[in-house]
């Protein structure tokens, strides 16, 4: 069975964003700022948004009357018009379809998978039994009795079979500089558990809910409570050596996929200390056709590579229980809470969680399967080419790019892979009815087990890339460094989509975010990537290269002058990417809808896909940290550098929206 292993997303929002495949190459759902989370006796914000004019707030303009109805509760930092939540209900409903049926499901079909999984959790979620309280402590005493490192690397390689990786961040991936093929990778570590490593490094309130953590690990499998404690000890400070090591700057790369670097084996002997790369590929059963790894994180790969010694036997035995632990904490935290529940989730929720993160290519494809239609699936490829010839026009107009780099530009835009849902389906295979066991434990180590197995036989092949980057049910939309675009099933709701709304309020929608992830592939990151997905920074000349520059210092200015709560100021170059693709995509769609009153449907429909509201804090929080301007200026910033703007609502000097037009930006203009 093909297996890719996409991440559990189903507890979160769509307003946690829509996450890109390649750094920086995604479209995110942010926010208009109001109040506070925590209740209080200060009286709360109160927006008059009934005076407004497009001509002055377009994005209040449009969204006030559903902004000032809006409510969210105590724990919400953000709530909006549309979220993954009516996906999950939809989810819920087809597998309960399923459950409930009568039907005979072929074996190793997606149905049939779905089916006795599901049924397996209800009856967990009922009991509370499973096999996996007697499974971890067989492992727990397997990993206590080890007397040496030597011992342990035969435990980790037994380990990974059951789908628990420990200590190196390794991997299969696609290979971020050729992407045609695979690779092998060592990512960085970013934290241990639930807690994140910058956190334990900078904080010691973390470090000290690290130690309780570990306390609560050990007591529950048999150490006194001064032992346990001595123990945790130790082992928060190994942490910290290796959060000390830590390159962070990494972590806030607006191109993380850049900070890797290709070592040789016998480069790779240099680092690693008390392992050999040999010692290494064995643990992992990898055979290696490449010759070297990507590594992210050479210091702190140096230094937890240091750690594989006998004097520090205690530290890794720690980490390989708490490994286990975390692996299968589903179905072990009624014998251990201090792992955490989902107390007050429904349970329909908690077993569509659980078979979502066993089985997400069958959920995937059933997805699509239920609700996108060929009306939807018309519709939404008539949208993607007139888009690619809305980017083509722009291309062959853009007087200032050189031939030759216009040329590079439209070969790599008419070589582009569209996936849609869930890409190609998997051939069902018989045999795959044997990944469900006699109990939700044994289903959930079937699982593991296969999607090591996949991991492992992609190694030395060819990416398929009609296989898609995201589930189906994904709130979502990205474009891939290999030269593949992706949209899904779940973002084809209104307000992105509706197959009975009118095409440009459609284009409004779900065609800016299409022209956005497409405008990412000749981004300041995406740009210096070929037509195949090959890292080729030569293939723009030294003339594009200043004027794309001088481009990017004009949008970086021009979005640093917009504000929220009136004082705070947009981080232009941080925000710069994404503002560049919101840009080029509006420049794209106006050479698509040319008619003003269409034109107006699409600048309405372009508003309301951002009518979110989030709590200051929150809003501060992603002002400082996300790569996305905030939800109002998207709106109002691209708008108000858009002539055809002006020319559908009237705007003159003085209104709110009007911009000199020396300092309207443009991307291909």
């Amino acid at each position: 069975m093909k297996r890719k292993a996409y991440k559990a997303i189903l507890t979160v929002l769509v307003s946690a964003g829509l996450i890109a495949s390649c750094p920086g190459c995604g479209m995110q759902i942010v926010t208009e700022t109001v109040g506070s989370e925590y209740k209080s006796d200060e009286p709360e914000t109160v927006y008059d948004f009934s005076n407004l004019r497009a001509q002055d707030d377009y994005y209040g303009y449009i969204n006030y009357a559903e902004l000032s109805q809006l409510e969210y509760g105590y724990f919400d930092n953000v709530v909006g018009a549309f979220d993954q939540d009516a996906v999950n209900i939809e989810l819920i409903e087809m597998i309960q379809r399923i459950t409930s049926s009568d039907e005979e499901y072929e074996p190793g079909s997606n149905e049939q998978i779905i089916r006795d999984t599901y049924r397996q959790i209800e009856e967990f979620l009922d009991t509370k039994e499973s096999g996996a309280v007697d499974y971890f402590n067989k492992k727990v005493e397997e990993i206590k009795s080890a007397e040496s490192v030597e011992e342990i690397k035969k435990l980790i390689t037994e380990l990974k079979r059951d789908g628990i990786i420990s200590y190196f961040v390794c991997g299969v991936e696609e290979d971020f500089f050729d992407g045609e093929n695979y690779s092998l990778l060592i990512g960085q570590m970013r934290g241990f558990g639930s807690f994140e490593l910058k956190d334990i490094y900078e904080n010691d309130e973390t470090r000290q809910l690290l130690h309780g953590y570990l306390m609560d690990v050990m007591v529950a499998t048999g150490e006194d409570t001064k032992t346990a404690s001595d123990k945790a000890d130790d082992f928060v400070y190994m942490i910290m050596d290796i959060s000390f090591d830590t390159d962070y700057e990494i972590m806030e790369a607006i191109n993380p996929s850049l900070t890797l670097k290709y070592k040789s084996e016998s480069e790779m002997d240099s680092i690693l200390e008390n392992i050999s790369v040999a010692e290494l590929e064995k643990m992992y059963e990898v055979t290696n056709p490449y010759g070297g790894w990507y590594i992210q994180d050479e210091e702190q790969l140096k230094t937890i590579s240091s750690k594989l010694n006998d004097d520090n036997l205690e530290n890794l035995k720690i980490w390989l229980i708490c490994d286990v632990m975390n692996t299968y904490k589903e179905l072990l935290n009624t014998e251990y809470p201090f792992l955490g529940s989902n107390t007050g989730m429904s349970k329909e929720l908690m077993a569509l969680m659980c078979v979502e993160k066993l089985f997400p290519i069958q959920l995937s494809e059933l997805y699509e399967d239920y609700y996108y239609t060929e009306e939807m699936d018309e519709q939404v490829h008539r949208m993607y080419e007139d888009i690619i010839r809305g980017y083509r026009e722009l291309m062959t107009e853009a007087t200032w790019l050189t031939e030759a780099t216009r040329a590079e530009m439209i070969k790599k835009l008419e070589n582009m892979v569209f996936v849609i849902g869930a890409g190609k389906h998997h051939e069902i295979n018989e045999e795959d009815a044997k990944l469900v066991g006699k109990d939700i434990f044994e289903t959930y180590v079937n699982a593991k087990r296969a999607e090591v197995d996949e991991q492992i036989n992609n190694i030395g092949k060819k990416i398929d890339k009609t296989e898609s980057a995201m589930a189906s049910y994904w709130v979502n939309a990205c474009y891939s460094s290999c030269n593949t675009f992706t949209i899904t099933v779940a973002i084809m709701h209104s307000p992105f989509f509706d197959v009975n709304a009118d095409y440009a309020s459609n284009m409004g929608g779900l065609g800016m975010v299409m022209g956005h992830e497409i405008g990412h592939a000749f981004d300041s990151n995406c740009i210096y990537y070929d037509e195949n997905g090959k890292y080729d920074p030569s293939r723009i000349c030294e003339e594009d290269i200043e004027e794309l520059s001088n481009r990017l210092t004009q949008i970086e200015e021009y979005y640093s002058s917009f504000t929220i709560m009136d004082i705070y100021h947009v981080n232009g170059v941080k925000t710069s990417g994404e503002n560049y693709a919101d840009k080029g995509a509006m420049e794209c769609l106006m050479k698509i809808i040319t008619d003003d009153k269409d034109r107006e449907k699409l600048f309405e429909n372009y508003a309301r896909i951002w009518l979110e509201i989030t709590c200051d804090e929150a809003a501060l929080y992603d002002l400082e940290n996300n790569e996305h301007s905030p939800a109002e200026i998207r709106v109002n910033a691209v708008l108000s550098a858009t002539p055809e703007f002006y020319e559908v609502y009237d705007v003159q000097p003085g209104d709110g929206m009007y911009v000199e037009p020396e300092r309207r930006v443009g991307r291909w203009y």
